[in-house]
């Protein structure tokens, strides 16, 4: 028992200044083989701590072999473009000018839905009040709002429901909106698409549409449907 405390003591405490010294604060800042190597060590680290039929320093010189090939491979990416690109990746934009970019949404393996689930956490309702939206080598998201974006105050906070996805109609979010369905057909038709080719479009409890075909730009229409309703 007292065997098992001091080595994991000891290994905890290897862990610490190793992981201090691979210079990151946190897991959701690390790079992909940052991240890979980091849970390597996790794992070789709990079996030294708990069989003690195998000698601690093995599990140390594996544990200080994983941190030299992190340093190695820190180094070439600081000082290599193509190096660098080939561990990490590259930013990925999902949203320009255009609108959303479907190509490279396909590309990160995520749905339109992820897109807009990470717009809501950058404190955005629709996908038109950004200029450009980018998920970062490390996962996370940026949000770059456009220059002459401003909320109006007068109405409520918009809350956008995906009524077309990737050519899918969502009857759920229509009831819950209560949109009526010849309300979906007349927009189609005055935009000259039919569902199939919409990658997306969705409506607000402020009335606004927001509405991307596969081919086109973004399109934004302001209607008085369900103005000032919640859902």
């Amino acid at each position: 028992m007292v065997i098992i405390f001091f080595r994991s003591v000891i290994t905890f405490t290897i862990l610490l200044i190793l992981l201090r010294l691979m210079g990151k604060r946190q897991i959701g800042e690390m790079q992909p083989f940052e991240l890979a190597i980091t849970l390597i060590i996790a794992d070789l680290a709990c079996i030294p701590m708990t069989d003690v039929s195998i000698p601690l320093f093995y599990g140390i010189i594996a544990i200080l072999t994983l941190f030299i090939i992190h340093q190695f491979i820190s180094f070439f990416d600081r000082f290599s473009n193509k190096v660098s690109k080939f561990l990490s990746g590259k930013p990925s934009i999902v949203i320009n000018s255009n609108g959303l970019n479907y190509r490279e949404i396909k590309k990160q393996n995520i749905c339109i839905g992820d897109v807009q689930e990470a717009l809501r956490n950058k404190g955005y309702a629709n996908f038109d009040e950004i200029e450009y939206g980018i998920f970062e080598t490390n996962g996370k998201f940026t949000a770059l709002a456009k220059s002459d974006f401003s909320r109006d105050e007068n109405k409520k906070t918009p809350l956008p429901l995906i009524i077309i996805e990737e050519g899918k109609i969502n009857g759920h979010n229509m009831s819950t909106a209560n949109m009526p369905k010849k309300m979906l057909d007349d927009i189609m038709a005055q935009n000259k698409t039919k569902a199939k080719d919409i990658m997306i479009l969705t409506l607000d409890n402020n009335g606004k549409v927001y509405m991307q075909t596969y081919k086109d730009k973004f399109v934004v229409l302001n209607t008085d449907f369900n103005k000032g309703d919640n859902w």
